[in-house]
């Protein structure tokens, strides 16, 4: 989804993290998802719409957004209700930065991918896997990116592992400013490189974009196909209208068939998009942007159809709505349950190894029945670690710990 929403200002007094997002549709629940984390640290002030929405890397470059353990996705699934229907669990490298993730669903298929940083931080290498368990078939690619002294990305390309094969890249070239002016998008078509596409952008003296061409061959000619024009307010770096035109060949012509428009109230916490579409401009629906105006963080966006005359349905058609937590130093028990702590042997005599997969702590906490601490270990940052204890006959509960942040508990029997 793209970020149409004028950013709200970040708020330095109090942290604040999503754990929730919700959609509906004619005001019925369709689509939540649902994050979770282990660590204090993760988690940032969300300031702008995109924050909200999960990229998980499928056409950015940047790694998503939400800096969380794992995110589970509940869809609306006609006679059961909202089921689970993906979960997508991270890793993280020491920097912290998304170093690869880990997504499970419905459909019996595991994907997989890792990141691989230069010490700029860039990702450089890109590594994706998908399985599917029931045919047992793979799809495996690389995607290669390349950068100039400046560390602006220069060439973007995938590489199938299955059949050795290029696949696509896209070339970038940038003005003085460091603006990407232009773009242009091959396929291999097995013995050599088609140029398909060219994107050229152009940007105004505040390095704002103002247009974007879009060029496809046809039979080896480029035709223009698509303009879309951003127009400003004054200092503004949100576009204030957004107008897309298509080429018509047989006048020569561009002609406008899509526009968005954007309104501020004097506060700019609250925006409104009026979108029109066709040769007439028709007004179809606008969305408002809701924010809370202590932490001017978006906490409900809505959608109302236009019923004409410049009027307005009053129940919108769709709903986002976004939920926060507080997190510090001081935060409550964050424990997520897909972290399943491995004892062995359970019961034990004193010695025993555990094992939490892929997931990270530092410290371990045993308490007796009564919640009392019993014993306590720091521990490297490591996913399974042996532990020697002492502790007389009985049951406990052994709790695991990332920056003072409880992750997960497993019940302990000592013998």
């Amino acid at each position: 989804m793209m970020a149409y929403s004028q950013s709200a200002q970040k708020t330095t007094a109090v942290k604040k993290r999503i754990i929730a997002s919700s959609a509906y549709s004619n005001t019925v629940l369709v689509d939540s998802y649902i994050h979770y984390y282990s660590s204090t640290v993760r988690g940032s002030v969300h300031t702008n719409e995109r924050s909200y929405f999960d990229l998980f890397l499928n056409s950015d470059i940047e790694p998503q957004s939400i800096f969380c353990d794992s995110t589970v996705n509940y869809q609306l699934v006609p006679g059961r209700g909202m089921a689970w229907f993906m979960n997508k669990s991270y890793k993280y490298s020491t920097k912290p930065m998304t170093d690869g993730f880990v997504i499970k669903d419905i459909g019996s298929t595991k994907s997989t991918r890792s990141i691989t940083y230069n010490s700029y931080n860039k990702p450089t290498l890109i590594n994706f896997a998908d399985t599917d368990a029931i045919a047992g078939a793979t799809n495996v690619y690389n995607r290669v990116l390349f950068y100039n002294s400046n560390g602006k990305l220069i060439q973007d390309s995938d590489y199938h592992i299955l059949y050795a094969t290029p696949h696509t890249k896209k070339l970038y070239s940038y003005d003085a400013k460091g603006n990407d002016t232009l773009c242009n998008i091959y396929i291999f078509d097995g013995t050599s490189w088609e140029h398909t596409s060219i994107i050229n952008k152009t940007f105004d003296s505040r390095n704002r974009l103002i247009s974007t061409l879009k060029l496809y061959s046809i039979n080896g000619v480029f035709s223009n196909t698509r303009l879309d024009s951003f127009m400003y307010r004054g200092i503004d770096s949100i576009f204030n209208r957004h107008s897309v035109y298509d080429w018509i060949s047989d006048s020569s012509k561009w002609k406008k068939g899509e526009q968005e428009t954007m309104l501020f109230n004097s506060s700019k916490l609250t925006d409104t998009l009026i979108y029109q579409y066709g040769p007439a401009l028709d007004t179809l629906h606008r969305k408002i942007t809701y924010y809370d105006t202590t932490d001017k963080l978006i906490k409900a966006i809505k959608y109302f159809k236009h019923l004409g005359a410049n009027t307005y349905a009053s129940l919108p058609f769709r709903e986002n709505y976004f939920y926060f937590q507080t997190y510090g130093q001081t935060s409550v028990s964050n424990i997520n349950p897909d972290i399943i702590i491995k004892i062995s042997p359970n019961p034990s005599k004193g010695t025993m190894h555990i094992n939490t997969g892929n997931s990270l702590f530092n410290s371990i906490i045993i308490t007796d029945i009564q919640g009392r601490i019993v014993y306590s270990k720091s521990a490297p940052a490591t996913n399974g670690t042996i532990l020697h204890t002492q502790l007389p006959a009985g049951n406990y509960v052994l709790s695991l710990y990332n920056q003072d942040v409880r992750i997960a508990s497993q019940k302990l029997v000592i013998e």
